[in-house]
């Protein structure tokens, strides 16, 4: 007579493989259990009947987020340029943007106070100074050689001594020096451009 073997809920097994498959079973029925608790109560369309507003409301506010930061913020910067109706505004610590023209030269300081998407036209004070000196380097040009390469104060930079064609001698900060930048490069910076740019080694 075969002596048959049985699992822990009394289901015939495998002499030598019962316990595995009693595991796999469980494991199996445990992971259906945990997929009831986790799957919406009444189907997906059960869900979004009762969770739409929220989720919509979460989707309006992630979408509107950047639009209401700016409106809440306090502003002012420099313009660097105009073009096609619009200016674009360099603040004293943040990177340019590109706002709506609000009849404001290339040079003018411009504002716009919080709760407000508008800019206007300010006068320049002491404290602009940082910005006046970014709209000084946007809109320089000039032609020359590089006649030394220093180290400058931040990491990542490299401060050049130019002579210019006019005989000026200018020091220009310069992120991320190509290797090729060495005394004797012949460097033109355009009107409208950060750094001057490598005509010739």
């Amino acid at each position: 007579m075969t002596e048959e073997t049985h699992d822990a809920d009394g289901a015939p097994g495998d002499p030598e493989g019962g316990t595995a498959d009693h595991g796999a079973r469980r494991a199996i029925e445990r992971a259906q259990e945990i997929d009831a608790l986790l799957k919406p109560q009444g189907g997906g369309r059960m869900f979004l009947q009762r969770n739409g507003k929220t989720l919509a409301l979460v989707v309006l506010v992630a979408l509107l987020s950047p639009s209401i930061s700016r409106f809440l913020e306090q502003n002012r910067g420099v313009v660097l340029e105009l073009r096609d109706g619009e200016m674009l505004v360099q603040p004293a610590q943040t990177l340019p943007r590109w706002v709506d023209d609000v009849g404001a030269k290339p040079g003018d300081m411009v504002a716009k106070p919080r709760w407000s998407r508008a800019w206007s036209v300010v006068a320049a004070e002491p404290t602009d100074r940082p910005a006046v000196a970014l709209f000084e380097r946007y809109t320089a040009e000039y032609e020359g050689t590089a006649v030394e390469i220093m180290s400058a104060a931040q990491p990542g930079m490299a401060a050049v001594a130019i002579e210019t064609h006019d005989g000026a001698r200018l020091v220009v900060s310069v992120w991320s020096p190509p290797v090729w930048l060495k005394p004797g490069a012949h460097l033109k910076k355009r009107r409208g451009t950060w750094e001057p740019e490598i005509t010739a080694p």
